[in-house]
């Protein structure tokens, strides 16, 4: 069994590496960093899948002491 709290982030870091291009934060990367479209479309599915799998990982850390922490 899981805690709620470890869902909830599971759900927002899952989300966190589904991130899509039509996303503000796409364009003003591309905007303000003078990239090209293909340049940004690669620094944000890199930036976004490292952020998705470590974001994973801490979920992972903290489900090892799951019945140890309050509120987990």
């Amino acid at each position: 069994m899981i805690g709620s709290t470890l869902q909830y982030f599971t759900i927002y870091d899952v989300a966190i590496g589904l991130s899509l291009p039509n996303d503000l934060g796409f364009w003003v990367v591309n905007k303000f960093g003078k990239l090209t479209i293909p340049q940004t479309l690669k620094a944000w599915t890199v930036g976004g899948f490292l952020a998705g799998l470590t974001a994973l990982g801490m979920v992972y850390v903290l489900s090892l002491f799951f019945g140890v922490l309050p509120g987990i």
